[in-house]
């Protein structure tokens, strides 16, 4: 219902699009990081300051679904990585980070449970040590733990 709303075609007022665009942020944040409604309002507030381009999450949405697949490409490549993925990940779910973690050699999946789609300021705490664990094994040349 809410993806469905950003696709209409009907010229929306700016109030109609802040409310949209906030409930959309809302719905895609996951339970454990979710913010106010008034922090989504103002980023989507900010966002169509800077640019406002009716079609770019449709045109978004068709380039995915339209996009080769990965894996094979992702095969030759070995170097540490960090796959993170929210557990309520609701537009790319989380048997699609456990894959792509699949696909590549040396990669770790942190599934962050209670994460939505977005990387949310409330995060850091979780993605911190994760990422500090992944530049060390970079540097040292050895998997992160």
């Amino acid at each position: 219902e809410v993806i469905t709303a950003q696709a209409e075609t009907a010229t929306p007022t700016r109030a109609m699009l802040v409310a949209r665009g906030a409930a959309f942020l809302s719905f895609i944040a996951g339970s454990a990081f979710r913010r106010s409604e008034a922090e989504y309002r103002r980023e989507t507030e900010a966002a169509l300051d800077r640019s406002y381009r009716p079609g770019a999450m449709v045109r978004q949405f068709v380039a995915v679904l339209a996009s080769s697949p990965r894996g094979e490409a992702l095969r030759t490549l070995s170097l540490p990585a960090l796959v993170v993925h929210g557990s309520e990940d609701q537009l790319c779910p989380p048997p699609h980070g456990a894959h792509t973690a699949e696909c590549l050699k040396g990669a770790k999946l942190l599934l962050v449970e209670g994460m939505g789609h977005n990387v949310e300021p409330g995060l850091t705490p979780v993605l911190l040590p994760a990422l500090l664990a992944l530049f060390e094994s970079a540097s040292s040349g050895r998997q992160a733990a």
